[in-house]
């Protein structure tokens, strides 16, 4: 068969084809299908099983007895169970989640979320259903404009809270029984989350814009400007580093340790710090004693590395160190002896 004829016939076959993936097309609708998997705007599909629910999910957080979460929600806090949303537990937020904070206290009675506005919203927990409590404001009297409260840590007797202040570069530590500001703690550029060492001496913040760019940076090198400071950035306007500030609670002095990319969540086990680098689709692993880096895993499969993995979120094991990638769709396993990938499990949309 010559050239002419085998595309004549791949030309026949394609038009066929798209006038069947047409028809097809236009029977689908973004949203659950008949199957029980969920089509989204990005065109793939979702693993059935999932709970869904209207609204934006940005954290979220386990009560201390394992039976419900609280989901920090686009404009709502509410709880779910394995069994799916728990009706009558919705507490509205006003104007909105924050881009990540959400944190029980340690008896499971009280909950604590960051809001778009400024604020930290505190809820009461009776076993069944959720109740607004207090509105708490991260600022200094006096100053003026939006904090951009994010992560969030309390201590075990749930009378400190810090907060991680994006558009102020610092951490603002609340004591809960006054309900007022204590102090600031200086971090680094659009710090993220928070959280503390076993013997909370210790405070760890992941600085989602990195260190702030020198004089001689400024003039000859890229940069952008983002909260007030001037960040290292390449020509698309992407931040250059990343770094996670070690504070030490008693001083006050912060000591820096870069990582990877657009460092966002932080979990604590033992003696190790993990921290998810967005931006570098990787996982950051700090020794708590000293603040140093010991590795950075990177989020590959055997020797496939798809960019874009965008690694958001963190649980762990003895074994097992899980990583939510939301540009994946999917959850990473990680076993933390070689630091290689295990394997992925599917989960919802990012």
């Amino acid at each position: 068969m010559n050239r002419r004829a085998v595309c004549l016939l791949l030309a026949s076959g394609t038009l066929t084809g798209a006038g069947f993936v047409a028809a097809r097309k236009a029977s689908l609708q973004l949203g659950k299908q008949p199957d029980g998997t969920f089509l989204v705007s990005t065109g793939r599909r979702i693993e059935p099983g999932t709970i869904a629910f209207d609204g934006r999910p940005i954290d979220l957080a386990l009560h201390p007895s394992g039976a419900v979460a609280a989901v920090l929600g686009q404009n709502k806090v509410f709880l779910v169970a394995k069994s799916g949303v728990v009706a009558g537990t919705d507490i509205a937020l006003g104007s909105g989640a924050s881009s990540h904070g959400i944190v029980w206290s340690a008896d499971g009675t009280k909950l604590y979320a960051s809001v778009s506005n400024g604020v930290i919203v505190e809820a009461l927990y009776d076993g069944t259903a959720l109740t607004k409590g207090r509105t708490l404001s991260p600022l200094p009297t006096g100053a003026k404009g939006n904090p951009r409260p994010c992560g969030l840590a309390l201590t075990r007797d749930g009378k400190t809270l810090y907060a991680a202040s994006m558009d102020r570069k610092d951490v603002a530590q609340l004591d809960l029984e006054t309900g007022k500001l204590v102090r600031e703690l200086a971090a680094q550029n659009l710090p993220f989350d928070v959280a503390l060492s076993a013997d909370e001496k210790t405070l760890f913040v992941s600085n989602w814009g990195g260190r702030t760019a020198t004089k001689g940076e400024e003039e000859g090198g890229e940069t952008i400007e983002a909260a007030g400071a001037v960040l290292l950035a390449d020509p698309r306007g992407f931040t250059t580093t990343g770094t996670v500030s070690r504070i030490d609670l008693a001083t006050g002095s912060s000591v820096p340790t870069p990582v990877g990319l657009h460092p966002t969540s932080l979990l604590r086990d033992g003696d190790r710090l993990f921290v998810t680098n967005s931006g570098s689709d990787s996982v950051s692993e700090l020794s708590v004693a000293s603040g140093k880096l010991v590795r950075t895993i990177p989020l590959k499969f055997g020797s496939l590395k798809l960019f874009g993995a965008a690694p958001s979120a963190l649980a762990v094991t003895p074994r097992t160190l899980y990583v939510a990638c939301g540009g994946e769709n999917a959850v990473a396993e990680i076993d933390l002896k070689s630091g290689k990938v295990l394997g992925y499990r599917p989960a919802g949309y990012y």
